[in-house]
Parts: C-alpha cells; sequence; structure tokens
C-alpha cells in the first residue's frame, strides 16, 4: 500500500515537472518569437478567370528556429492569410467588398517524425522530412479565390490588400490550462496593398 502511494507521489511529481518544463520551454519559445521573427507578404496580385477574381500572395518567413521550437512542443502553428477587398473612402472608413480568410496548419506528427502542413476548408495535407522544408512550402499561396467580378462595380477604384496572422495559442485539451498564458500572444503583419485593377 506504501508503495503504491510512493509511486503515485512520484509520478504526480513528474507529472508536475514536465507541464512545468514545457511551461518554460513555451515561455523562451515566446520570447524568441517576439524578439527575432520576421514575416510579411512581400508580394500579392489579383487575376480575373470564369468571372472570379483569384488572389497569389508570396509570403516571407524568417520563424524557422523557432518555429521548429513551437512544432517539436506538440503544438500547431496557424498561419492565416487574410484578404480584403475595400473602396477607399475620402471623408469616412473604406468599405470592405469582401473578407476572406485562408487557414493553413502546421504539426509535428510525433509517430512518423514529420512535419504536416494541411488546409482544413480543403481536407489537404502534405508531410516534410524539415520544419523548415514545411514553413517554405507556404512560401506562395495560390489561386485563392475572392469574389465573383460580376459583383465588383468600378473594380479601377477597388484597392486589395492582404495580411499574415501567426498564432499559437490553440493548445490541445491536456495543455489548454496554458492557453491563458499566451492570451495575448499573436503575430499580425502589416497590410500589403495594391490596385485591384491596374
Amino acid at each position: 500500500m506504501e508503495n503504491q502511494q510512493s509511486q503515485s507521489k512520484n509520478n504526480s511529481f513528474i507529472h508536475l515537472c514536465a507541464r512545468a518544463g514545457l511551461f518554460l520551454g513555451l515561455c523562451m519559445v515566446s520570447i524568441g518569437l517576439h524578439a527575432s521573427d520576421r514575416f510579411e507578404v512581400s508580394h500579392a496580385q489579383t487575376i480575373v478567370l470564369d468571372d472570379t477574381y483569384y488572389l497569389t500572395a508570396d509570403i516571407a518567413y524568417a520563424l524557422h528556429d523557432e518555429a521548429k521550437s513551437i512544432l517539436q512542443q506538440g503544438l500547431p502553428i496557424r498561419i492565416e492569410l487574410q484578404a480584403e477587398l475595400v473602396r477607399p473612402r475620402r471623408y469616412w472608413r473604406d468599405k470592405t467588398i469582401a473578407r476572406v480568410n485562408k487557414l493553413y496548419l502546421i504539426q509535428f506528427n510525433a509517430v512518423t517524425e514529420r512535419y504536416v502542413v494541411s488546409i482544413p476548408d480543403l481536407a489537404q495535407q502534405e508531410s516534410f522530412a524539415t520544419a523548415e522544408q514545411a514553413i517554405y512550402s507556404l512560401r506562395t499561396l495560390k489561386d485563392i479565390p475572392l469574389l465573383s467580378a460580376s459583383n465588383v462595380p468600378n473594380p479601377e477604384i477597388i484597392q486589395a490588400r492582404a495580411r499574415l496572422v501567426v498564432d499559437v495559442r490553440h493548445f490541445p485539451d491536456p495543455l489548454q490550462y496554458l492557453a491563458k498564458y499566451w492570451a495575448d500572444w499573436v503575430l499580425v503583419s502589416e497590410w500589403y496593398v495594391w490596385p485591384l485593377k491596374l
């Protein structure tokens, strides 16, 4: 009986230490991300195909070392491309014509020891040997439908813009207690703006 109680205490202590180590590791990764990250939409353009505007965006990432640490801690990285079509107005806030958010997930599969990039709304995924390869696979995001061209009057006065939001706050259920410590953690790039129609 005493041995069982002792073993239970040891297991509880080990579990507590593991949680503390994970928390400290995540804190260090968070500091590194804020200190050295750089990511942005470096170029974007729209084309019309079959009466639909499609977006292609080139992405510049500099999250390699920090991202690998996050992934190996068992956390997914959410990369969201946010795109908008807006009509600029002089005396009032710009009018939003369309808004599209495209989500990409990067996760480490501990069983296969590969990094998986998935697009949830398309049920697509691809795996890579390294975190660098996984992140690099998202360097160009192609053919994202925005809006029917027939729904855009006077396209010559419409601006398109796109930005990235990188988020690691989506913890798996056993680690949800950590979410409150990272409640404000999110990286948002500047808008890349270009004319919808040249």
